[in-house]
């Protein structure tokens, strides 16, 4: 997932739709991880039942992206490379319409 916070640029993960979404995943036998800049440490949430690890921000690498199934943009905040991202990654779910390209690997929605 990447960024677990509600809005662009900012560290508050409270009522996100990335938490409904890896919870979801989860759910459905995924490992789920996310990267966001803004909050190294996704806090306890009420009504999330994600798996009860402390999840913690994992950085873009190329290894990091290319390890992933699918990379899925839940917020498009202004510090992330998202051309290399676009390269590396399998797949990109966009949510943000960040990727405004056709791209072969690359599903807007």
């Amino acid at each position: 997932m990447l960024s677990i916070a509600y809005k662009k640029s900012m560290d508050a993960p409270r009522d996100s739709p990335a938490m409904a979404l890896m919870e979801r995943f989860q759910q459905k036998g995924a490992v789920v991880s996310y990267s966001d800049p803004h909050i190294p440490m996704a806090p306890p949430m009420r009504h999330y039942d994600l798996d009860k690890q402390q999840l913690r921000s994992v950085e873009l690498t190329p290894d990091t992206l290319v390890a992933v199934d699918a990379v899925v943009l839940a917020t498009d905040h202004d510090r992330v490379d998202y051309a290399a991202i676009a390269v590396q990654a399998k797949l990109v779910v966009d949510t943000r319409g960040r990727y405004r390209q056709s791209r072969p690997n690359v599903v807007r929605c």
